[in-house]
């Protein structure tokens, strides 16, 4: 069967052309090869009300303060395709089909539902030898059954819009962060100051009931040798004289209980 596409103001003007809405343009690709019949619909009655191709302007008027009107081009806008009633009869009549359902209503009502519902685009063919194709949404569908005359029949009808991928374009943005440096007055250095080492604290041994200043310096030193003791004595004289003028010792290494002897380094 022929089919007319005219060129109008309007677009395209289709009289009795077929419609074949593919799943996705992988099988719509596939259509000279035997494919599955779910992944495509071939209105088996071309449109008889026609479709018309609409786009509109890529192109507005301005008004600019001093200059008057001006255009102002923008991006093409994304065309629209008012498809009309198309039949889907529930058994083949030659006189009207230009080929066999390949489902039943119901089941082309279902298929086309689904997929005017996923989140991918159709492919939307309009003539035998695709004089219109393009990718699509299915927009504004409406399904009617059992027409006066038509028992078991659909009539379905709804606007196709284009589809076009957003293009993502990744750029990277380096920001770089100053500090300010703090002015330095004259004369003073900018070195930081080495802080002086903490000085250690000796340990502080107090003196108990049968303790002797050789068995301590033996505890602090591992010797009780004469250096070590002699060593403490001089490191708390004012303490043993405290004590030795209390009780008056023959020995100046002679220590009392309640005695604080601090314990300097190992000589």
């Amino acid at each position: 069967m022929a089919v007319v596409l005219s060129k109008t103001k309007s677009g395209f003007h289709a009289t009795r052309a077929e419609v074949f809405i593919y799943k996705s343009r992988k099988y719509a690709d596939m259509r000279d090869k035997k494919i599955s019949r779910s992944t495509y619909l071939r209105f088996p009655v071309p449109s008889s009300v026609g479709i018309s191709e609409n786009t509109a302007n890529p192109f507005s008027m301005e008004e600019v303060l001093g200059k008057g009107q001006v255009t102002i081009f923008s991006g093409d806008e994304l065309r629209t395709l008012e498809v009309g009633e198309l039949l889907w009869p529930r058994e083949y009549d030659p006189s009207f089909c230009t080929s066999k359902p390949s489902r039943t209503p119901d089941e082309a009502a279902s298929t086309i539902k689904k997929w005017k519902d996923q989140r991918s685009p159709v492919r939307v063919i309009i003539g035998e030898h695709a004089q219109l194709a393009m990718d699509c949404t299915i927009q504004d569908l409406t399904i009617d059954f059992e027409r006066p005359g038509h028992i078991g029949d659909a009539w379905i009808s709804f606007k196709l819009v284009e589809y076009k991928a957003p293009t993502i374009r990744r750029t990277k943005v380096t920001i770089k962060r100053t500090t300010k440096k703090k002015p330095v007055k004259k004369g003073k250095s900018t070195k930081p100051r080495s802080k002086a080492p903490k000085k250690s604290t000796p340990p502080v041994y107090t003196v108990r009931r049968n303790d002797v200043l050789g068995a301590i310096a033996k505890r602090y030193y591992k010797s009780a040798d004469y250096k070590y003791y002699n060593a403490i004595y001089n490191a708390n004289k004012a303490e043993f004289a405290k004590y030795h003028r209390k009780y008056k010792p023959r020995s100046r290494f002679t220590i009392y209980p309640g005695m604080k002897l601090k314990i300097p380094k190992k000589p």
